[in-house]
């Protein structure tokens, strides 16, 4: 093991004999990397404050498989584990990554010599780890604190709303009934924190059911009436319909509303505006889950909710990363100075979260002191957010590939083969993927019942190979055939988006 690799990993017992990493490598400056730097099998990266100087490639594969990130986004999230560790005086941490099973272990090596910069080494671990276990901790406790001041709340608004503390007015009466729905809301919220915490924590838990989403939305937007007056801002949500009946979890559905609605309140000045409205049969998105959907004759049934602001808008940068835990953005003040807005920076980190785990998706876009519009798309039915998952998860399979913009996506379709098929699409497709020559990591994606997809990057010499496996399974024309569709992922224009006919603030 090469002696700076055996400082990093083995106790310091072990490597007191060793040769000093350091001394060896005086004789050459710290960024002239050896060859062997980028082939090492070990995952290493070089970091200095919060940038990432170099990583090499075990490092690049290993957070893009686990952490599941763009490179700027791993880069951020790994020299933010490791001002983390230097602010708590430890060697090495235990992260849990997006993967269901796998997590990082980040361990600081020496810092180089005649440089502020570390080296950095990382190393994959099964099960959950010390990450886990102690957010897991840590949310159990903060619901268990939760649920106290909530039940005291919730007992006292009852006393005044059944009239034993006096006389209460029909006004009134219609407040205290919202807000004791939005504190039974958050109960509700801290229970599926617990759950969280009792399962996987990271997992999302949704509830899902039919729901009319029209009274619920409004009533949302209306308890943030208050903030907005005090704000000095005008807020329209006239653009929200009377009914629409969509299959979500409708106390996520609400939290994410606000989230927003309270995030475009939080950054427009007084005088401004905050309007929201819904599109209930928004234009096609150009990306993947609609040219599958109108492809192969699949329904995908979504709505928009929009939230415009006329606040201070945002940068690219802040833009690229307005979506990261912990991210504030800066609102600029009147002498030009950029002042911070306080908050935690979670609400938009969160909102993405819940907005994915429905299947849907989450977009901006804004200009500096032009105001910032919001808009997410979210599933109707069942089978639309089934069909938006298994595009998400083709999309992530073909990034992971690395093959440029065109993607190819094979599609096997069995649903013309009846009820009871002699050849089980999905049997099939995993029987054939095991044969493919070098196709072991290949995952498949079930878009709707009878149908399975993967990723190809040779469509026709997979078109030959299933052609040859059908020949050896005496499929004889029997069976399924591969479909391949082609896409390009562009954004939706905000141009596009339909505005509500005659409203104003």
């Amino acid at each position: 093991m090469p002696d700076l690799l055996r400082k990093i990993f083995l106790p310091e017992e072990e490597t007191e004999t060793a040769a000093n990493p350091v001394e060896a490598a005086e004789s050459a400056p710290a960024w002239d990397l050896p060859p062997t730097w980028q082939t090492a099998p070990v995952a290493l990266a070089l970091v200095e404050g919060e940038q990432v100087h170099s990583w090499n490639n075990a490092c690049r594969t290993l957070l893009r498989e686990v952490v599941g990130a763009s490179d700027m986004a791993s880069r951020r999230w790994l020299s933010a584990s490791v001002t983390r560790l230097l602010a708590a005086g430890r060697q090495t941490e235990i992260l849990a990554g997006n993967a269901d099973t796998l997590s990082l272990e980040v361990r600081l090596g020496p810092v180089i010599p005649d440089q502020p910069a570390r080296v950095v080494a990382l190393r994959e671990v099964q099960g959950a780890g010390r990450g886990h276990d102690d957010l897991a901790e840590t949310v159990s406790t903060l619901s268990h604190e939760l649920r106290t001041p909530l039940t005291s709340m919730k007992s006292s608004l009852n006393l005044v709303l059944s009239g034993d503390t006096g006389p209460v007015s029909e006004e009134q009466a219609h407040f205290l009934g919202m807000t004791m729905r939005n504190i039974s809301r958050l109960e509700r919220l801290v229970s599926d924190l617990l759950d969280i915490s009792r399962t996987q924590v990271g997992e999302m838990v949704l509830h899902r059911r039919e729901t009319d989403l029209g009274p619920v939305l409004r009533e949302a937007v209306q308890m943030l009436e208050a903030a907005a007056r005090q704000a000095g801002l005008g807020l329209d949500y006239t653009g929200l319909p009377s009914e629409l009946v969509a299959h979500v979890d409708a106390d996520k559905v609400v939290q994410i509303l606000t989230n927003v609605v309270g995030n475009s309140i939080k950054y427009t000045q007084g005088g401004g505006f905050v309007r929201v409205w819904l599109e209930a049969r928004p234009q096609p998105d150009p990306g993947l889950a609609w040219q599958l959907a109108e492809t192969l004759f699949l329904p995908l049934n979504a709505f928009n909710l929009v939230v415009e602001d006329s606040g201070v808008g945002m940068s690219r940068e802040d833009q690229d990363r307005v979506f990261e835990p912990w991210f504030r953005g800066a609102e600029n003040g009147g002498s030009g100075q950029r002042r911070h807005v306080p908050g935690a920076g979670l609400g938009l980190h969160i909102t993405r979260s819940l907005v994915e785990a429905h299947g849907g998706r989450i977009r901006l876009a804004s200009e500096p002191g032009q105001g910032t519009t919001v808009w997410i798309r979210l599933p109707r039915d069942p089978s639309s957010e089934e069909l938006l998952h298994g595009a998400a998860q083709l999309k992530a399979m073909a990034n992971n590939a690395d093959n440029g913009r065109a993607r190819q996506v094979a599609v096997l379709d069995g649903r013309a083969l009846g009820e009871k098929p002699a050849f089980p699409v999905r049997e099939l497709a995993a029987d054939f993927l095991r044969h493919q020559a070098g196709s072991g990591a290949v995952k498949m994606v079930t878009l709707a019942t009878d149908l399975v997809a993967t990723v190809v990057t040779e469509p026709e010499q997979w078109a030959r190979n299933w052609a040859e496996y059908g020949q050896e399974c005496g499929l004889d024309g029997a069976g399924p055939e591969w479909q391949f569709v082609t896409w390009s992922e562009t954004e939706t224009d905000k141009d596009s988006i339909s505005r509500p006919s005659g409203r104003n603030v």
